[in-house]
């Protein structure tokens, strides 16, 4: 019995935690053309394990230490197929365990001469060099970290275990592997990798081991900065015996590389030979794996991928992307790939220019058609028309002048409708104020807006007013500020126009049901949409917003054809009964989840999914929803949009970005706010554009995926999170209806639905580090007067620490192999086994001796739960 090396130890310690698959299988196959002899040919395959005797052996562990066993089966087979007449199929599989790259290279050099005849000697176990374990611990100290999820295009989820893999080849001329490299790095920066960090595969073989078959090679990370020469030096000594509580993993490093100079083509008597030097095991091991095979002239490349965590056509453009940033650094010249950028369809609108001018038309052609219905009346456009008149000519005979701003406190009616209207007639902009909104903050909105009047259902009230507008604006709608002050954004005319055009020749006019406070902008293409297309406006009143059963009866009642909601009130329709064939349904304003996109596309006529920002005239992208995925679609007509990084340059397609909006839709910006708008509203090469601080990313078939919010990116303990990643992954659990994560301080998932075995369906989907410590089930989730959820009126009590577990019963047997395995006894029940000098082969040593004594462990509790009562729970647990 031989002691594995600590490379092997590693290995075995990996596929002992059933997370590696196939991804240690090394295919080698072999195409011979020519009069093949296959009795010689099986001789000279049987000759390779009395040659190379490693590959014949097995290994056993012995009270946690790995051993090899000769002759005991090994992780060596080949077999001889003939494909057809005088050709012939050899393929040979061996374990990484004892196999590498160069040992191809020696096997079939010795295969050719046991062909050919030549007796070879048996050499023997070659055993690695041993490192400097000391100065390795010295190096790694002072760079180690975790590294972070790795940023690629079209990567839709991070890969931590083996899953069935495909890969994508091409080829490129001889370079140099630090221009491969540098270019790798160059790639992943350029994709918005702050610290992209890259594994790499190196040798460790001497000139004792060059002829010898067997593992010789250790992937380490490469971090920003580092010096590979510095790393040569430590190439010897696994990580893991240098980094204490390093959990075994299948890569170091979401994206690695291996690259090595194959030996030259080997003869075989009489026979041609064509070997695929890259064959594939078929397992994806990380996000993205670089293979690369150098015959001096040509490199033959390769790129490892998981087809459900990113797309073939993004590899292909990784791929693209990669021989861009070779070819620039080889000539010195900055690379410019493909960037996100989408340009909506231009049109034109003739006619009217103004949304009034565009009511009173229509109202012109359908003067008795029902125009605004609701709970308090019903006005036909021309009534709604000669309303509108005359409280515009008493808005003049006040004084109200084009360009002015007129505040409106009213309930949602139909003479509201006609009271905006109004507004509009007499030239002014309106600015509204919901009268359900608490006194403090009316007071506020008016202070701010500074209008010159003030209409309500009382009348007319002047007030001094403040500077003019624009003579096209048509609104001024208040937003939450982040300091608590809000903002008004200043809409004109033909933005309104553009988008309500825009949305007609989508949606079609019809019977709108208008749910919207008219101080949230969804209000406008309700209210307004149909009145310039000749449809009728269905307003529903406090009660209906409130109780979705009476809202879904006024839908029925009322020949709905057009519901415009967000996906909260539409998850409180479809509890309700909703299931309306003849409905076009539209949500906006929030996320739509997956699953709520599904029902939703099964109980109506069609389902759109709308984005856009108040500041850029409430819509600025439509989805129709077909199919599985949910996107916010493409730009509406006139509309441009630009997915950029922090310094407002393009991304590159599939990677993240913070989406800039620009075109007919920008407002003019916010009221008497001179430094936000210099902040929000920034000149560019492409114009001014507006900020939305919504990540987002240009997906390869030219729609735009949303992920979320910047400030809903969240760093805890060094890691980066997205809240939404877990949400989405609560929406998936059965039963589950509505969710919502905070970080105060620890994660905490609140969910409307059962909390049982949720935090075991998210480990099994998220790292550690993502899974809440909380989870709390409410009711419903509390939602602003505008049907968004209201983040703020989450409750989030103090997370409760679980107290340790006492050295008794089986925590005492726990800790007395602890004690002989680590040689001390100052051990907690809640210290990590690492932080007390443990490592791999301390945990197989530890797990061996708790075998011994009937208690089974897991190998993965010990990475995952590394305490003695980590343990304890983990044997007690059914």
């Amino acid at each position: 019995m031989i002691e594995a090396s600590p490379f092997q130890h590693g290995m075995w310690l990996t596929e002992r935690l059933g997370i590696a698959g196939s991804a240690y299988r090394m295919p080698l196959p072999v195409v011979f053309d020519g009069p093949l002899d296959r009795a010689a040919m099986l001789r000279a395959c049987a000759a390779m394990l009395i040659r190379h005797p490693i590959l014949g052996c097995d290994f056993d562990e012995v009270d946690g230490v790995l051993q090899l066993r000769p002759d005991g089966g090994g992780h060596f087979d080949y077999s001889l197929v003939e494909l057809a007449p005088q050709r012939h199929l050899l393929r040979f599989e061996a374990h990484h365990l004892v196999f590498d790259g160069t040992s191809k290279d020696i096997l079939l050099r010795d295969l050719a001469k046991a062909y050919a005849g030549e007796q070879l000697a048996p050499l023997g176990f070659s055993e690695p060099e041993p490192g400097d374990v000391a100065l390795a611990k010295h190096y790694w100290a002072a760079r180690w970290r975790e590294p972070q999820e790795v940023v690629l295009p079209g990567l839709s989820g991070q890969v931590r275990t083996a899953r069935a893999g495909e890969c994508f080849d091409f080829e490129l001329a001889h370079v140099k592997f630090d221009v491969l490299f540098a270019a790798l790095q160059a790639l992943l920066t350029r994709y918005g990798n702050a610290e992209p960090v890259i594994a790499i595969d190196l040798g460790t073989r001497t000139p004792a081991t060059q002829d010898a078959i067997g593992l010789y090679v250790n992937e380490l990370p490469v971090f920003p900065g580092d010096d590979l020469r510095e790393l040569y030096q430590v190439r010897r000594v696994p990580i893991s015996q240098a980094v204490s509580g390093l959990s075994p993993r299948l890569a170091m490093a979401p994206v690695s590389i291996s690259y090595r100079r194959r030996a030259p083509d080997v003869t075989f008597h009489g026979l041609s030979a064509a070997v695929d030097w890259m064959a594939f095991h078929g397992t994806a091991r990380n996000a993205l794996h670089v293979q690369m095979v150098d015959d001096g002239t040509t490199i033959q490349a390769r790129l490892h991928f998981d087809p459900e965590a990113i797309a073939r056509p993004y590899v292909e453009q990784i791929a693209q992307e990669y021989l861009g940033e070779i070819s620039a650094l080889a000539d010195g010249v900055p690379y410019a790939g493909k960037v996100s950028h989408l340009a909506g369809p231009r049109r034109e609108y003739p006619g009217p220019q103004t949304v009034h001018e565009l009511v009173t038309q229509q109202a012109a052609r359908t003067p008795e058609t029902v125009a605004v219905t609701g709970t308090t009346g019903t006005l036909t456009y021309a009534e709604l028309v000669a309303s509108a008149g005359e409280t515009a000519a008493a808005l003049r005979e006040r004084g109200i002048r084009p360009g002015d701003r007129v505040a409106v406190r009213m309930h949602r009616s139909p003479d509201l409708v006609a009271k905006l209207l109004g507004v509009w007639l007499a030239g002014a902009a309106y600015v509204p104020i919901d009268p359900d909104y608490p006194a403090s903050r009316q007071s506020l909105l008016l202070s701010d807006a500074a209008p010159a009047a003030l209409l309500t259902e009382a009348g007319i009230v002047q007030l001094p007013g403040g500077a003019r507008n624009p003579e096209d604006l048509a609104y001024v709608i208040y937003t939450s500020g982040s300091t608590g002050r809000p903002k008004g954004v200043q809409v004109g005319h033909g933005s309104v126009v553009n988008l309500l055009h825009c949305l007609r020749d989508a949606l079609g006019a019809g019977v709108w049901l208008a749910t919207a406070s008219y101080s949230f902008d969804m209000s406008v293409p309700e209210l307004w949409l149909p009145l310039i297309s000749g449809g009728t406006v269905v307003l529903a009143g406090e009660q209906e917003t409130r109780d979705a059963e009476k809202l879904l009866k006024l839908i029925r009642g009322c020949a709905v054809t057009h519901v415009h909601v967000t996906p909260s009130t539409w998850q409180r329709l479809l509890e309700a009964g909703f299931d309306e064939p003849g409905v076009i349904a539209i949500a906006g304003a929030e996320a739509l989840p997956q699953p709520l996109a599904k029902r939703l596309r099964g109980c109506s006529a069609q389902l759109w999914n709308l984005y856009g920002p108040t500041e850029t005239t409430v819509w600025s992208t439509m989805a129709r929803l077909d199919g599985a995925t949910v996107t916010i679609g493409r730009p509406l007509p006139n509309t441009d949009l630009h997915v950029l990084d922090g310094q407002l340059r393009a991304v590159p397609i599939g990677i993240a970005g913070e989406l800039c909006i620009g075109g007919r839709g920008l407002a003019h910006g916010y009221l008497d706010r001179p430094a936000l708008n210099e902040e929000r509203f920034v000149p560019t090469e492409w114009g001014r554009l507006y900020r939305t601080g919504d990540r987002v990313r240009l997906l390869a078939d030219g729609q735009l995926e949303w992920i979320g919010r910047f400030d809903d990116q969240i760093k805890l303990r060094g890691y980066r999170i997205e809240l939404g990643e877990i949400q989405s992954q609560l929406l998936d659990y059965p039963g589950v209806r509505a969710a919502a994560v905070v970080a105060d301080p620890e994660l905490t998932a609140y969910v409307v639905g059962p909390v049982e075995g949720l935090k075991e369906h998210l480990a099994q989907a998220l790292p550690a580090y993502m899974v809440p410590s909380r989870f709390l089930s409410l009711a419903a989730l509390p939602l602003t007067p505008n049907g968004k959820l209201d983040r703020s009126a989450l409750a989030a009590a103090p997370v409760e620490q679980p107290a340790g577990t006492a050295f008794t019963g089986l925590a005492e047997q726990v800790y007395q192999v602890w004690s002989e395995v680590l040689g001390r006894s100052d051990i907690g029940a809640d210290d990590s086994l690492f932080d007390l000098g443990g490592h791999s082969l301390t945990v197989t040593r530890i797990s061996s001796r708790l075998r011994k004594r009937g208690l089974a462990v897991p190998l993965h509790v010990f990475f995952d739960h590394p305490t003695i009562s980590g343990i304890v729970a983990a044997i007690e647990q059914p």
